[in-house]
């Protein structure tokens, strides 16, 4: 054989053997930081999702009507704190990223974020000087919608978590318990 083949054989067999370990490399990054993304995704809702669940409770007690339409002993009606909601800073941060994500994680997660969003915005009106001069009837409505989208969030929570652990690489063995509560 001729040299010059030799190497030219040589030249062409080691862009081939470099280019496809880039491309491995390329992979398995990708396929690490997809993981990442579904472990503080998934992080997050949780975390969220235990103070949704009191949403649940308070919307199970069913005595807001009747809390707004007592009087204190002031004369004043009820009206509810509603405090203000923590950003959801891993969302925000990946969202650029997001598209990297399995098809069947992104439309409940986004899903779940877009009612956590709305939930925000309703709760900032609840916060707002107009809120407090409605009549007690319509401050009860609002309230119990409020707490309705809150349960309503809780149910999609609940959704993106199961989407996420379904996708997910490092998926639950059957008969593993989960470390997070269901339907309380």
């Amino acid at each position: 054989m001729e040299p010059a083949f030799i190497g030219v054989l040589g030249l062409v067999l080691g862009v081939i053997l470099s280019n496809s370990a880039v491309r491995i490399l390329e992979a398995l990054r990708r396929r690490e930081r997809i993981q990442d993304i579904r472990t503080a995704l998934r992080a997050e809702i949780r975390c969220q999702r235990h103070t949704l669940l009191q949403f649940k409770e308070a919307a199970d007690r069913g005595d807001i009507a009747e809390r707004f339409a007592r009087p204190s002993e002031s004369g004043a009606t009820f009206t509810p704190f509603v405090p203000r909601e923590a950003p959801s800073f891993v969302f925000d941060a990946i969202v650029g990223e997001i598209h990297i994500l399995p098809i069947e994680i992104i439309d409940p997660v986004v899903y779940y974020y877009r009612q956590i969003a709305t939930l925000t915005e309703f709760a900032e009106d609840l916060r707002s000087e107009r809120y407090l001069t409605l009549e007690a009837p319509r401050k009860a409505e609002m309230y119990q919608d409020y707490l309705a989208m809150g349960v309503y969030a809780l149910a999609l929570a609940d959704e993106a978590i199961e989407a996420i652990e379904q996708t997910s690489i490092t998926r639950l063995r059957p008969g593993r318990p989960r470390d997070w509560p269901r339907g309380r």
